[in-house]
């Protein structure tokens, strides 16, 4: 009833002038790709063959599924598709039949049907996505199709004489937008040249990510520094869940953002943190945690999963034509491909200066120190080069090489090595990464090809839900100081640790009357026990702890309170260091999350990392609060002795042993040491630094071309070599494997010794035996007696018997 209501309400406003609603027509596909079952060969009397396309409009919701959609509001039927060109075209009776009446609809969702099958099969074979708002603000869209499985994009087929700027196009959906009595804002002929001329003065700088928000948001921030301080036109290629936050960044004053319209944003296809929310990323996470092998094998594939957007990037570089490409850690491939390819420069901006994976420091134990060795290897940098040639090498569904090949360029080495290629390419081109990172954390890695920035920052206008959530915050806060009480933040972002263990540690915390606010947005819901139940309830009465379902800027949230429980991502670690609160590393701890938890503690500014599982263990049971908050807001507990013990434990597991001075007093230390009134977001640093380096001109040229000459002697030196290595092990294996043979000689030989007084007067006592005995006299022997007193003893130890003839029948 209440729908009905408001499509009433809708459609009067409209009639009176106050809604304009957007009308779709001439909806066309471009290099949409045939089914392999319904590939038709061309007749020569009735020529080519077309292939029947459905087109469905349905709407959508935030937080619904696309299983949940809302009834189709059109069916298009009647597309023809050409199977030689992959185009496809509507009736033009169907071609104006799409008006939007619910301009409230978060988005509309347009999904490609094959006319043959969709009757059967609900289904789509692509979608594309866009909201209403965003679609009346221009005349023709091109919307990139996805698959519906996978989300990523959708590729049109490679005839086989294609050039290789013509492989792997992206399909889209070509719309025009027209609104009842008008048309789509346009600019006019003056103000289209002034804005051409305005943009030929300034640079223009692509930037190439994909991941979760926390990959993303730094590209955001970059981006708006060279819009702002270097007068850049920022093109950011993404997925497309993170367009909002691009165009966010990017719009005018008039129009609610604070910047000029100087960032755009591009689609790359692809929902890696729908990928990560799957219960089989979820398991792979949880069980990484705990295994460096599996992360390993996690960090070699970071590439490798977005191989699939090389086409999009690759599209709009050749369509954008961007005097530089910015590139981040895993886009590192695709931008050589595109630089050596396009003669474009690129420039690297990488939050994370290494690849080794950093020692795991819990749930080491006996056979964990055996393995040390193996450990370390495995962790290590070569290790990491050789998964990662090894997984660049398996189709999934492209090869590295196939990549290349398609584009006319050299393909990679066939051999797999332990030396990391794709660095030491980067370094011989010249190209830079940029890091943003102070140097006051990382003194010893600015090394050649790596140029130290400082951390940076992206601050938003928090809107009314997030004024709302800060507003009590602020009120919590004010209300646990008064009382005396210290107030710690946790947050793991997009890590899945889940709600339950979030308050099973806030709970731990409210014991010793530490006041926590736990930031649960996004995490799984999990039920919990009925005592834990009352316990959370009975803390929130208290004061003593606040749980919010939605974000707050940590940049508002930080500086208010004493410390942090973090995941360990750049972001909110960095958000701590400036706020000057001291850390505790936990929940699945995954590569760099380790990385910044050793770093903190480097630093005496926070823990090592802890395992999510035992921290709220750690809290109650040890001494962690002493060093993590300051000392008039610690409960004083008694000095038992499992305490002592227990404290003495955790200052040898999380803390040096010599340290003496707090964590919260160093935090502020280093607070003072990385802050830049200057530039306090860091922004303009890391524009400057990311355009130095791309107006040098670091432009990849036959890739990997000094790895072909003489690679035949090479191989066969190389195989030789290892050859040669191989029998070496194996002979000190088999010298190994015989060591307990050897020991246990050793042992009968002593045993030899400790009877030889006792044989001796066997052998004097039996005549048989004294044929070798000298004629001296007086028990004297000669030369001879030693060697009869070996044999004799080898048979005594040998014969299970001993010797036959001390039986009485023999003597």
């Amino acid at each position: 009833m209440s729908s009905v209501l408001v499509t009433y309400i809708h459609s009067f406003l409209c009639l009176l002038g106050l809604l304009v609603e957007p009308r779709l027509g001439n909806p066309a596909i471009t290099n949409l790709p045939l089914k392999p079952s319904t590939l038709i060969s061309p007749s020569p009397c009735c020529g080519p063959k077309v292939h029947g396309i459905m087109l469905q409009i349905s709407e959508t919701r935030v937080g619904s599924s696309a299983a949940a959609l809302h009834p189709a509001l059109w069916q298009i039927k009647g597309g023809e598709q050409d199977i030689q060109s992959g185009v496809v075209s509507f009736e033009d009776r169907q071609r104006n039949a799409m008006v939007v009446t619910d301009l409230s609809a978060s988005r509309l969702r347009f999904e490609v049907f094959d006319a043959a099958d969709a009757l059967a099969s609900a289904v789509p074979w692509a979608f594309a996505e866009i909201s209403p708002e965003d679609l009346s603000r221009k005349e023709k869209w091109s919307l990139l199709l996805s698959h519906t499985d996978s989300m990523e994009a959708v590729y049109g087929a490679t005839p086989r004489d294609a050039a290789p700027a013509d492989v792997r196009r992206p399909a889209f959906l070509h719309l025009e937008v027209t609104s009842a009595g008008r048309a789509a804002k346009d600019a006019g002929p003056a103000s289209a040249a002034s804005a051409e001329a305005d943009t030929q003065r300034r640079k223009k700088v692509m930037l190439i990510t994909r991941g979760t928000r926390g990959d993303v948001q730094p590209f955001v921030a970059l981006a708006r520094g060279l819009a702002l301080h270097c007068n850049c036109e920022a093109v950011v290629v993404t997925e497309l869940r993170w367009k909002d936050f691009v165009k966010k960044n990017g719009l005018d004053r008039d129009a609610g953002g604070d910047l000029p319209a100087r960032i755009r944003f591009r689609p790359s296809g692809g929902d890696t943190t729908l990928k990560v929310k799957t219960r089989g990323a979820r398991l792979a996470m949880t069980i990484g945690q705990h295994s460096d092998t599996l992360q390993a094998l996690m960090l070699s594939r970071s590439e490798v999963e977005f191989f699939s957007s090389e086409g999009c990037c690759y599209y709009w570089a050749q369509q954008e034509q961007p005097d530089f490409i910015v590139f981040g850690f895993t886009l590192t491939h695709i931008a050589m491909i595109i630089s050596e390819s396009l003669r474009i420069p690129i420039v690297g901006f990488t939050l994370q200066p290494t690849r080794e994976i950093e020692r795991r420091e819990w749930n080491v134990r006996m056979l964990g120190d055996a393995l040390e060795p193996l450990a370390a290897a495995v962790n290590g940098v070569e290790f990491q080069a050789f998964l990662q040639q090894a997984m660049e090498r398996i189709p999934s569904p492209n090869t590295l090489n196939s990549l290349r090949i398609s584009r006319g360029l050299l393909p990679c080495p066939a051999d797999i090595d332990t030396e990391d290629r794709q660095t030491a390419e980067l370094l011989r081109h010249k190209i830079c990464k940029v890091v943003p990172i102070s140097r006051e954390l990382l003194p010893d890695q600015e090394v050649e090809g790596i140029k130290l920035t400082n951390f940076i920052f992206l601050r938003e206008n928090p809107s009314q839900s997030a004024r709302d959530l800060l507003s009590e915050v602020a009120t919590f806060i004010k209300k646990a100081k008064a009382e005396g009480k210290a107030v710690v933040a946790m947050t793991f972002s997009s890590m899945p640790v889940g709600k339950k263990k979030m308050l099973q540690v806030a709970v731990e915390l409210a014991k010793q009357n530490v006041a926590c606010i736990v930031l649960a947005a996004g995490q799984p819901e999990e039920d919990l026990a009925q005592p834990d139940k009352e316990k959370v309830k009975q803390f929130e009465e208290q004061g003593l702890m606040k749980v919010l379902d939605g974000p707050v800027p940590f940049c508002d949230l930080f500086p208010e309170v004493d410390a942090a429980i973090l995941h360990g991502g750049l972001g909110v670690t960095s958000e701590a260091m400036k706020a000057g609160i001291p850390v505790i590393t936990s929940g699945i701890l995954l590569m760099d999350q380790r990385f910044w938890a050793a770093r903190l503690h480097e630093k005496k500014c926070g823990s090592k990392a802890i395992p999510v599982d035992a921290l709220a263990t750690n809290i109650s049971a040890s001494g962690l609060l002493t060093c993590l908050l300051p000392a008039d807001k610690v409960v004083r507990q008694a000095t038992t002795w499992t305490h002592r013990v227990s404290q003495e434990v955790t200052a040898g597991l999380f803390n040096a042993p010599e340290e003496n001075v707090p964590w919260y007093e160093h935090a502020r230390n280093m607070q003072q040491k990385i802050l830049d009134e200057e530039d306090p977001d860091g922004l303009r640093a890391n524009a400057v630094a990311v355009l130095e380096a791309g107006e040098r001109g670091g432009i990849v040229e036959r890739a990997y071309e000094h790895y072909s000459a003489g690679c035949g002697v090479r191989c066969i030196c190389r195989q030789g070599w290892c050859t040669c290595v191989w029998v070496r092990k194996t002979i000190t294996w088999l010298l190994c494997i015989q060591l307990y043979s050897c020991v246990a000689m050793w042992c009968k030989c002593a045993r030899w010794c400790s009877l030889a007084a006792v044989q001796n007067q066997d052998i004097g006592a039996d005549p048989r035996l004294r044929q070798g005995v000298g004629e001296g006299g007086g028990g004297h022997r000669d030369e001879g007696d030693s060697s009869v007193i070996v044999m004799v003893m080898l048979m005594k130890l040998i014969l299970p018997g001993g010797f036959p003839w001390n039986d009485a029948e023999h003597r």
